[in-house]
């Protein structure tokens, strides 16, 4: 069994083991499996309850919110202590529902757990348990070592941090997702040339975290590296918050796009085109049908 085997035997008995969720349409039986960063369950020994229960290591999520089993399942796996086993494989657990209203998050109402999970949920996936069974042969199979995640977390740690900060000082509406590191730089340009004065500390006193951040030497040295001919998208809502003005209007938000990219010519701005008008303002733009956006041409107007 799991109980005995070396596996939990090194970690002092201290096992965890978890899933996916699939989910039946109650109408149809037609059968879907949940994200890899929604867990379906989790099974734990008493030797991983206590360490989980000491020194106040668990932050109060509620379990009908998200965000609360992926920062867990960061937790455990990253953990020297711990060992988490994948089980999807071979216990396969399902849950009738109406797909209509199944992967719809209760969080646009509620903010409780985004408030309380740090960056770690971020590898909260099923790919990163320590260890999965194999359905034929029922042998645990090394996934993902402690160590190896938290290097990841180390790694990431400018990223996120600044993603972290973008949530709250947006109420959790907007994420950047968190963007590859050479696209930094390109926000932080974007909070500069928004600020009427060009004085974004002066002017967006919301958006002086930010800047914290963009002042970092780390960051500043990983983004101007990977940035030449970047291409980022921002939503309407984000320019409205950074600059005070509704961007509703299309051409509006448009211009101002430009303006970012004029003033930060490395960087390149998509906008959505789902309302987009009739002719193209100007060279600067071209249209993607593919993927219905506006882009900016790098170099080219």
């Amino acid at each position: 069994s799991i109980l005995s085997s070396e596996i939990c035997k090194n970690v002092d008995f201290r096992c965890v083991a978890t899933g996916q969720r699939y989910d039946i349409d109650a109408v149809t039986n037609d059968e879907k499996i949940r994200s890899d960063h929604a867990m379906g369950y989790f099974i734990f020994t008493n030797a991983a309850i206590d360490y989980m229960l000491q020194d106040n290591r668990l932050p109060p999520f509620k379990l009908e919110l998200v965000r609360w089993d992926s920062w867990l399942m960061a937790f455990l796996s990253s953990s020297d202590e711990i060992n988490v086993i994948d089980l999807s494989k071979v216990l396969k657990v399902k849950h009738y529902t109406d797909f209509k209203d199944s992967f719809v998050s209760k969080t646009r109402t509620d903010l409780w757990n985004l408030k309380l999970a740090d960056q770690r949920f971020r590898i909260g996936r099923i790919e990163y348990s320590n260890y999965r069974m194999e359905q034929e042969t029922w042998a645990l199979v090394p996934l993902m070592n402690a160590t190896v995640l938290q290097k990841k977390i180390s790694v990431n740690r400018l990223r996120w941090t600044f993603d972290e900060e973008l949530e709250k000082i947006t109420n959790f509406k907007y994420t950047s997702g968190p963007l590859p590191i050479g696209k930094y730089g390109c926000l932080c340009d974007l909070l500069r040339v928004l600020s009427p004065s060009g004085n974004v500390e002066a002017e967006l006193s919301m958006e002086k975290s930010l800047i914290k951040h963009c002042s970092q030497p780390d960051l500043i040295k990983q983004s101007s590296k990977q940035r030449f001919g970047e291409k980022i998208f921002f939503r309407n809502e984000f320019f409205s918050i950074v600059s005070g003005k509704e961007m509703n209007d299309l051409q509006l938000f448009m211009l101002h796009s430009k303006l970012f990219s004029e003033n930060a010519s490395e960087c390149c701005v998509l906008t959505r085109a789902s309302d987009a008008p009739k002719v193209i303002p100007d060279k600067f733009w071209a249209f993607d049908d593919k993927n219905k956006y506006y882009t900016c041409l790098v170099g080219q107007y």
